[in-house]
């Protein structure tokens, strides 16, 4: 188990908010392939719907907060990020209640997927957050460059776990999360440099801290398949074009 400094990077004691989840969400601890899948039903809920919604309304300077209902009428409530009552930095459930940002739904969303893979006969596609970063197709091509990489077999599921979980915001809390595919992430979306450094800094020691540290091989692989060497790849396309062009002159 982690240290409690360990564990609350951040202010954030994650392994206790699943804790307190579980007391609101029957099957959070205990997945079953029988019955009602309440964690299912809330991770798809927050990352494919509300997470892109709020997101939208957090960028127009707006606040709402959405209910989800559980069985005994436990609720959870989600607000964006700006709602202007503050969100306890470690939630707690209280008359049945539990008040959560956006933020921490995810987290909480991204671990249920996770932990439901194996039980899943259809495809799970990628979290909106992962698929900014990586294309469903390539998840098979780096299981299979990792599987070269490491001389062993390395299974789609296990790298599809660790892309939606280190392409999460503050996805270092989540178990099955990289530092090298976090910093693919960063790679892949700051354009400023200077910002880019300070993520790629913060984003080091904060995965450092779980003592999950930076594989330089590894991030070849997962950057080789990412939207980021495709850019590159278009930029570099559209340098040769205009390098061919032949250069306009002025008349005399």
């Amino acid at each position: 188990m982690a240290s409690p400094s360990q564990r609350q990077s951040n202010g954030l004691d994650f392994e206790l908010l699943c804790e307190t989840f579980a007391e609101i969400c029957p099957d959070f601890n205990s997945v079953s392939s029988t019955g009602k899948l309440w964690s299912l039903g809330f991770a798809g809920k927050v990352l494919f719907e509300l997470g892109p919604k709020m997101r939208q309304i957090k960028q127009s300077g707006e606040h709402q907060m959405w209910r989800m209902l559980f069985e005994d009428n436990m609720s959870v409530y989600i607000y964006t990020d700006v709602f202007p009552h503050q969100i306890n930095v470690q939630p707690r459930q209280h008359d049945h209640k539990l008040y959560l940002t956006l933020n921490q739904a995810s987290l909480l969303a991204v671990s249920a997927l996770c932990r439901m893979l194996p039980l899943q006969q259809n495809p799970i596609r990628l979290t909106p957050m992962a698929s900014a970063i990586f294309s469903q197709q390539s998840i098979p091509r780096i299981a299979s460059d990792l599987s070269t990489l490491l001389g062993h077999n390395v299974e789609f599921g296990q790298v599809f776990k660790a892309v939606i979980s280190s392409c999460q915001v503050d996805g270092f809390h989540l178990a099955d999360s990289e530092c090298h595919i976090a910093i693919v992430a960063v790679d892949t979306t700051a354009k400023d440099a200077v910002q880019r450094q300070k993520l790629r800094d913060k984003t080091l020691r904060l995965y450092e801290q779980r003592g999950k540290t930076f594989d330089q091989s590894q991030y070849d692989v997962y950057a080789k398949h990412s939207y980021m060497a495709v850019n590159q790849i278009m930029k570099h396309i559209q340098s040769t074009i205009i390098a061919t062009l032949p250069s306009s002159k002025s008349d005399d």
